[in-house]
């Protein structure tokens, strides 16, 4: 069926999903699984280009084949991309990729018998040059049929492998919403392959005349799907960019970081570590970010001696002023006793000896548990240093005052 996509829609759109296929095989392609993937993603963009009427046209005009066949090859190559896929969600299960080597000449073989079984129920159909939903016939519902037989396989496949994911333990919330929408798809990738297999068989019964909602459905139904088949394989591309250009977890964690790193640094230089950082471009690796965290903690560690409980006066008015939320009044009492800290250790030679020292040890056990302790510190850690500067200038000129 030729798509009834508007072209100044399509084309941008077939133009991306070219961009993300040929991207995958460059950058992503080194295991079976990937390569399945960009298989099928191979073989639903040229699908995409069939099913575009000037790529019928050019085709019928430079090769024996009609618009029409063009169509139904279509239809065939539909079909020829599930193959591939079925392989990706055996590797994803957990099948032994021995096993899917094997596997995939079964599902090569039945995709092809089913192509041909397209072709050969659709021979009338391409002699009247019609579309098979207007050409009808018995002969046009043994097409649909041999057309939903790998699409409702599939579907079943992609609920099935969800939910018993789902019911795994240790599934993350965000995994659980990714799991819902991947069968999601596979329902409606199900249904529609359904609703189109059955209103044909109720048309030859006469019971329902859905001739016209055929052609309107299925000349966009395909073309959505396949889009968002791309978008969603274009995640890894978009994050490897993001990551380049430093927008990824990492490297915005990294960053936030930074103040709180660059003043703990200047006081203590002997607290950096003698690492490699050479690193190129604006990502930053795990073992950057790890680096940072340890520096920060080993100057928290030297400014222990200077600290002092923080006057509740004091505190009360950076929350008031600052307007600290409640749940992070704890985070931004510390960063005001660190900040007021390092304004005693820069007028002090020695620490005093009734400092009394920080009562928030870290309870972290991994780089992620670290940075999500140290990150709510940093938050509050240049405002608490703007505060206490500004406590120490007005205290300085009271003293001068009561000098004078």
């Amino acid at each position: 069926m030729t798509s009834s996509i508007s072209a100044v829609i399509a084309w941008p759109l077939i133009g991306a999903m070219l961009l993300v296929v040929a991207a995958r095989w460059r950058w992503f392609n080194g295991t079976s699984a990937e390569r399945y993937l960009n298989a099928t993603l191979t073989i639903i963009v040229t699908t995409q280009l069939l099913r575009e009427h000037i790529v019928e046209r050019f085709i019928a005009e430079w090769s024996p084949l009609t618009e029409t066949a063009v169509q139904q090859v279509s239809l065939c190559t539909i079909v020829a991309s599930i193959a591939p896929f079925l392989c990706v969600i055996s590797l994803l299960s957990g099948t032994d990729p021995k096993d899917i080597r094997r596997q995939q000449f079964l599902f090569y073989f039945v995709a092809g018998a089913l192509a041909l079984g397209i072709l050969a129920a659709g021979t009338r159909a391409r002699r009247g040059e019609q579309p098979l939903e207007i050409s009808g016939g018995w002969d046009g519902v043994l097409a649909w049929v041999a057309f939903s037989v790998l699409p409702l396989f599939l579907a079943f496949e992609m609920i099935r492998r969800c939910a018993a994911e789902y019911r795994q333990s240790g599934v993350t919330a965000g995994e659980k919403l990714v799991l819902v929408g991947i069968a999601v798809a596979g329902a409606t990738i199900g249904v529609t392959t359904m609703i189109a297999a059955v209103l044909a068989v109720l048309q030859e019964l006469h019971l329902v005349d859905s001739v016209e909602y055929r052609l309107a459905t299925h000349s966009r139904n395909f073309f959505w799907i396949a889009t968002t088949i791309g978008a969603v394989s274009a995640a890894p591309l978009v994050k490897e960019v993001a990551g380049y250009l430093g927008y990824d977890s990492t490297s915005k964690r990294w960053r936030r970081l930074q103040p709180m790193w660059q003043a703990m640094v200047s006081m203590f230089p002997d607290c950096r570590l003698p690492l490699d950082s050479s690193e190129s471009g604006r990502r930053v690796s795990k073992v950057q970010l790890h680096r940072t965290t340890v520096e920060i903690r080993d100057a928290i560690l030297r400014l222990r001696p200077y600290c002092r409980a923080v006057d509740p006066s004091q505190l009360a008015s950076f929350v008031a002023s600052e307007r600290v939320p409640g749940r992070e009044r704890e985070s931004a009492e510390l960063a005001l006793q660190l900040a007021a800290a390092a304004q005693d250790r820069s007028g002090i030679a020695n620490p005093p000896g009734d400092a009394a020292g920080m009562t928030a040890p870290s309870a972290s056990a991994s780089l992620d548990d670290e940075v999500a302790e140290l990150l709510p510190l940093a938050k509050w850690w240049v405002a608490a240093c703007r505060f206490v500067a500004t406590r120490h200038s007005s205290d300085f000129e009271s003293s001068s005052e009561s000098t004078r």
